[in-house]
């Protein structure tokens, strides 16, 4: 199962719990890809080492014509935020670009960016902060066929369409505030 994290290494990412979710699994069976950087960089690499992981691939930056190509390789694409209140009611942009190019999405974050991706079918999500569970998931990922990837990619592209694009999303606004049948 290849996973792919693309954005900054933060601390509001939690993407150390990620690595230690994978220092539970085979490392021939995962490869987690990490590209782009950030204030934890350093210190999720020096993990990745202390934990003797060789399936961790630190790319670093990549200009955004050449992110693509990265994208395609992976069979899923990571969301993570740790369990904190501000991010059950925040969404990363990340997630809005990772369903408006039909990438199936795993989502390791609370509130309101894991609620999307269920109401999408657009991959699986995780309660942040525990890496035996996300451990558990990684697993029930691998079993799954490729085309449950393709998939989840479609059901999150037709998402994106009608909930969350420009035109979508001023037809919802407009009926939002429309308060009953027009006259004259």
């Amino acid at each position: 199962l290849h996973i792919m994290y693309a954005g900054n290494v933060g601390a509001p990412q939690g993407l150390d719990n990620v690595v230690r979710a994978l220092a539970l699994l085979p490392d021939e069976e995962f490869h987690l890809t990490v590209i782009g950087g950030g204030a934890q960089l350093d210190s999720l690499r020096a993990l990745t080492e202390a934990l003797g992981l060789q399936n961790v691939e630190f790319v670093g930056p990549v200009p955004r014509a050449g992110v693509d190509a990265y994208l395609a390789t992976a069979h899923i694409h990571l969301v993570s935020l740790i369990d904190d209140p501000l991010f059950t009611v925040t969404v990363p942009s990340k997630l809005q670009s990772l369903l408006s190019v039909g990438l199936p999405i795993l989502a390791v974050a609370p509130g309101e960016t894991a609620d999307i991706v269920r109401r999408a079918g657009a991959g699986a999500t995780v309660a942040p902060g525990d890496p035996q569970v996300l451990a558990s998931a990684l697993q029930r990922l691998a079993r799954q066929p490729d085309e449950w990837f393709r998939q989840s990619g479609r059901d999150g592209y037709r998402f994106f369409g009608e909930h969350m694009d420009g035109a979508s999303a001023a037809q919802l606004a407009a009926e939002a505030l429309t308060v009953g049948p027009r006259k004259g």
